[in-house]
């Protein structure tokens, strides 16, 4: 899937939806963080993707130096707390445009939780 190719079609509201039911590859992870990293998107659905936690991993690195992302959906993927630790450090500490954030219905257990909850006391765009 060639994600440079998705974000120019994104629509006048920002907003770019994945919700293929298939899952990410290492390979995808890597292309679209490289451009999350480049793009003004405001709004990503990543909802229902099988994304696992090295996928996010990868994808970490795009989030962390975007500027534009208000809004960012991971709901019902394959989640768990390696994903979260790496979701509450490189990327919500230093985000300061991120509005919301769904992870719900994911493998996420209390000690991802506490990451998470750790890194929203320096962060005080999430709602």
């Amino acid at each position: 899937m060639n994600f440079e190719r998705l974000f120019l079609a994104v629509g006048d509201d920002g907003a770019m939806n994945i919700d293929t039911g298939s899952t990410m590859s290492a390979e995808e992870a890597t292309e679209l963080a490289e451009a999350v990293k480049i793009s003004n998107i405001q709004s990503l659905n990543l909802c229902n993707y099988s994304v696992d936690d090295n996928g996010i991993v990868l994808l970490c690195d795009g989030l962390s130096k975007n500027e534009s992302l208000t809004h960012l959906s991971l709901k019902r993927n394959n989640i768990g707390d390696i994903a979260a630790e790496s979701l509450a450090y490189r990327v919500l500490r230093g985000n300061r445009t991120l509005v919301r954030l769904d992870l719900s219905f994911n493998q996420i257990t209390d000690i991802g939780v506490l990451d998470l909850a750790t890194s929203l006391e320096a962060n005080h765009t999430l709602l």
